[in-house]
């Protein structure tokens, strides 16, 4: 077990979304941190905007035909996705209110360009079968949504 106040900071990249039991990692952060140390985590969460909620809505009946053994985990607990939900996390374990920065990156693309990044970033994907992936394709001969 690491010594408590051991470290300066915790760094959490896009692993904390996805992990159970986050009162106890914030909990566990808390207890390795120096005073006044710092927890940063990066989490990724693009619902809101237009090209992920249409990516997601049209996804959502291929990733539900997985057989649950082969299911990614679900997205995470939700406290991730807002500052109040960090706060709700990591605020009763001693760390002040979080300061929270939101980068938006852009990616206007073809559908099949934007079809391929989302395949290839988003973890229920991972558990589709190539074949799978392939034929839902959309083809730009189709009519194209503006996301």
């Amino acid at each position: 077990m690491t010594a408590p106040g051991l470290f300066r900071a915790v760094v959490a990249h896009m692993t904390l979304m996805l992990m159970a039991g986050l009162d106890t990692v914030g909990a566990e952060a808390a207890r390795v941190l120096m005073a006044r140390g710092v927890f940063a985590a990066v989490v990724g969460w693009g619902r809101g905007h237009r090209r992920e909620e249409v990516f997601h809505d049209l996804a959502r009946p291929m990733f539900d035909a997985v057989p649950e053994a082969r299911r990614a985990p679900d997205e995470g607990d939700r406290r991730t996705r807002t500052r109040e939900g960090f706060d709700g996390i990591l605020g009763p374990v001693g760390f002040e209110p979080v300061a929270w920065d939101q980068l938006v990156i852009e990616f206007d693309a073809p559908p099949e360009q934007a079809w391929a990044m989302c395949c290839e970033t988003l973890y229920p994907a991972d558990a589709l079968a190539t074949r799978s992936r392939s034929a839902s394709r959309p083809s730009s001969r189709k009519r194209r949504a503006n996301c």
